[in-house]
């Protein structure tokens, strides 16, 4: 005791998840401090802005703190219907970026071999320019799109309306998707099929192909509380992940056994899974990253469409990014970027994309724009690639 002590994990143990930051808004004494934040202002000082997380298609409300028009720390801004009183540790400590050394200040063009600084106009002139000659010279089809699902939904808008402008069809926010064909299909959005507090409410959840506490941190808490309180939880996925919560079932397949499996459940309603789920007054089924971005998804969401309706479950998928749903409904998804990367056009428009890590195949994104005649790339920050 006194001011000599100090307040560390147990031995040996650290506090390993991803909802590591809520501790500190927990601490009744303030103990449990924010490092980033720590000795940077006093909570008087700060400005206050309502925002919404950039990181997940939850949409979990929190609060932006400024001082001298810097980010000093972000918090959770309470919703009962969304993120209760929580924030993922991604959207609490992403702010940091926004100050790091590599954030651009100024627009680049690429002249024998070296980067040159410009103006905006300059820029803005070598984007119309460019797009205006290859369009001309080799038509609109030679020209792409690669769009982050994690921009706002304006964003997306503004780059659609350009290309609709400029004719080029080739556009998509889709980057690791290897079977596009169901959102091609389908009326409207994927999403996930019902509220965020109606899915907590449901007595029993099959989840197919989902890292649900990398996915969906906040969301998975809800169904640790959900599955503690009675929910049967079923998890069908290529390898295990450690929950901590009680499972009724977690089964590992490999990603192409995974169509089978659901077909199986859907003709034989005295399977294990189909069963909980039939017997269920209320159910879902989900989708995840994984079996969204498996170049069989085609079959696995119909088998899991077959299944939901088998049972009479509701079938939905947990979006990959702040605005897959909204890039589905603006209708920027004209394209496949496998198609895009095995075929490199003459130039590529990158909105907000780092290649090498926001592609399913990074490498050959990468080689596939080496190929390209230009490349204009819209982003916050330089990158080798």
């Amino acid at each position: 005791r006194g001011e000599w002590s100090e307040i560390l994990p147990f031995i040996g143990k650290a506090v390993e998840t991803e909802l590591s930051g809520n501790v500190i808004d927990l601490c009744p004494v303030g103990a449990l401090t924010s490092k980033p934040f720590r000795f940077n202002a006093r909570t008087w000082e700060l400005s206050r802005r309502k925002s919404i997380s950039a990181h997940d298609a939850l949409g979990a409300n929190l609060e932006v703190q400024t001082k001298e028009h810097t980010v000093r720390r972000v918090l959770p801004l309470e919703n009962e219907a969304i993120n209760e009183c929580w924030l993922s540790d991604k959207d609490r400590f992403a702010y940091e970026g926004l100050n790091h050394e590599s954030r651009l200040v100024a627009p680049k063009i690429k002249h024998g071999g070296e980067w040159k600084t410009v103006d905006w106009q300059t820029a803005l002139e070598y984007v119309r320019h460019t797009l205006s000659c290859v369009s001309k010279e080799y038509g609109a089809d030679e020209i792409a799109l690669w769009a982050n699902p994690m921009n706002t939904v304006e964003e997306l808008y503004l780059a659609n309306k350009l290309t609709k402008g400029l004719n080029i069809a080739n556009t998509t926010a889709q980057l690791r998707t290897a079977d596009n064909g169901v959102s091609g299909r389908l009326k409207g959005a994927a999403w996930l099929g019902q509220s965020i507090e109606q899915l907590a409410q449901c007595d029993a959840v099959l989840v197919v192909g989902a890292r649900l506490r990398q996915e969906q941190p906040l969301l998975t808490a809800r169904l640790r509380r959900a599955a503690k309180a009675g929910m049967a939880l079923d998890i069908v996925a290529s390898s295990r992940e450690t929950l901590h919560m009680p499972l009724r079932t977690q089964t590992t397949l490999h990603p192409s056994e995974w169509a089978n499996y659901l077909i199986s459940a859907a003709q034989e309603l005295t399977h294990d899974v189909s069963g909980s789920l039939k017997n269920a007054e209320r159910a879902a089924i989900l989708l995840g990253a994984e079996a969204q971005n498996h170049p069989d998804y085609g079959n696995i969401y119909l088998a899991a469409q077959k299944l939901a309706r088998e049972t009479g479950a509701i079938l939905g998928v947990l979006p990959q990014a702040a605005n897959s749903v909204g890039a589905d409904i603006i209708g920027i998804n004209r394209a496949n970027i496998g198609d895009m990367v095995a075929t490199p056009k003459k130039t590529v428009i990158l909105l907000n994309i780092d290649p090498e890590y926001d592609l399913a195949g990074g490498a050959a994104a990468v080689a596939a724009l080496k190929q390209a005649g230009s490349v204009l790339a819209f982003s916050a920050y330089e990158s080798e690639t």
